[in-house]
């Protein structure tokens, strides 16, 4: 099974297969193949100016087959923001850099409305409230696949019906060993009076412009929590939180349990339940005395998050934030790595996200109500900047990882 662990040696990439038209160009001294594996390598901003070159450099860096190629191997940073439908704004999705400057507007149908977190690659999941029908768009490329709206074959045999079912969720993930998409869709089922009936999952792989046709699954082994900030896909697994791991942290509780669930995308199956963070209920227990007459405002709250590739447990209170990474899914072995200490508690400060972790030691943050960035640095535990970057009636903000050369992509 692919894991969140980390991981820093990329396979070497084969040399991007260009179309005819740009193949055939006279690009100098060097054949174009050579040239190409260069060019690769580096930034969109840079290549994006190399268009400039000459026609030839034109025709190869505005080549779908370099575009798609320099996307495979990009770890360029960008945020994508999302908007509800009430909100009067001229876009449905924005793309941002990473100092909060917009970069792209992506515009919807009226009806239309983003109903999921962004995935790590970039897809935003969309629904047209009129049909009822699901896609996912790269607004960096301006890819779309539409989504199935019918039940796996699977389920439709058992008479399970999709009227009887709320709006699905989906997680999207890339699989390693094969360079897929995948998509997980839950869908729970809303007529509670029956106890028999549980929630669907299903599984579809994305093709050129579309999904195929969903493949129905086993549930997991133990509930799991549905909220958006519980589950998290990293690489070709989606983890979820368990219930029972939400209330032993609320509850202060020691609990042996598997605190994480996940799914393997490539093997379509569920794995084994990994443990939690060893010292996290204990961690939970030492606010100090200043809020002990507010625990009911603040109370704590526990995420998973995809920090820079890596699976994070995620510890907030209106004091720290404190972030556990995965070292070994098999011996449920977590590090606690980061400590951000609030200068000054606020009871009623509102969940930050942590984004990234940079190499220089410090973390980016987002308070996602505020529309506010904010880069703390570990070193002296204080916050060296905080920036406005985007509309703070945004629904949300993700970062993901990619090439933005798509985005000036010549026609």
């Amino acid at each position: 099974m692919a894991s969140s662990e980390l991981r820093t040696n990329p396979r070497r990439r084969a040399a991007p297969a260009l179309t005819a038209a740009a193949a055939g160009d006279d690009t100098g001294a060097l054949p174009v193949a050579a040239l190409s594996e260069i060019l690769v390598r580096l930034p969109s901003k840079l290549l994006c100016r190399l268009r400039a070159v000459c026609r030839a450099w034109r025709s190869i860096l505005s080549d779908p087959g370099f575009i798609a190629a320099h996307a495979a191997r990009s770890s360029e940073l960008y945020l994508v923001a999302w908007y509800p439908e009430d909100v009067d704004t001229d876009s449905l999705v924005d793309v941002l850099d990473v100092s909060g400057k917009i970069l792209k507007q992506v515009k919807g149908e009226e009806s239309d409305k983003v109903v999921a977190r962004v995935s790590a690659s970039g897809l935003v999941c969309v629904k047209t409230i009129e049909t009822g029908v699901f896609r996912l768009i790269n607004p960096v490329s301006g890819a779309v696949y539409q989504l199935s709206n019918n039940l796996a074959a699977e389920h439709a045999a058992l008479g399970f019906k999709l009227c009887d079912y709320g709006d699905p969720v989906h997680l999207v993930g890339k699989v390693a060993g094969t360079g897929e998409h995948k998509v997980l869709r839950m869908l729970p089922y809303q007529q509670c009076f029956n106890g028999n009936r549980q929630n669907l999952f299903e599984v579809c792989t994305l093709s050129s412009s579309s999904c195929e046709e969903w493949r129905g699954k086993q549930g997991p082994p133990l509930p799991i929590l549905w909220n958006e900030l519980t589950r998290v896909a990293i690489g070709g697994v989606v983890y979820f939180l368990t219930v029972a791991a939400y209330f032993a942290v609320m509850n202060l509780q020691v609990m042996d349990l598997g605190w994480v669930l996940q799914y393997d995308l490539e093997a379509e199956e569920w794995g084994s339940g990994i443990a939690g963070p060893g010292g996290i209920v204990a961690a939970a227990d030492d606010d100090d005395d200043f809020l002990s007459c507010f625990h009911y405002l603040s109370s704590k709250q526990v995420r998973l998050a995809n920090v820079s590739g890596s699976l994070a447990f995620v510890l907030w209170s209106s004091q720290y934030m404190d972030l556990w990474f995965l070292m070994d899914s098999a011996k449920g072995l977590w590090v606690k790595q980061y400590h951000v200490h609030v200068e000054q508690p606020d009871l009623f400060l509102p969940p930050m996200h942590t984004l990234v972790a940079l190499d220089d030691g410090s973390v980016v943050t987002v308070i996602r109500s505020k529309g506010l960035l904010q880069l703390y640095d570990l070193r002296t535990n204080k916050f060296l900047r905080s920036t406005m970057m985007l509309n703070r009636d945004a629904t949300g903000v993700s970062l993901c990882t990619g090439s933005l050369l798509g985005l000036n992509r010549a026609e």
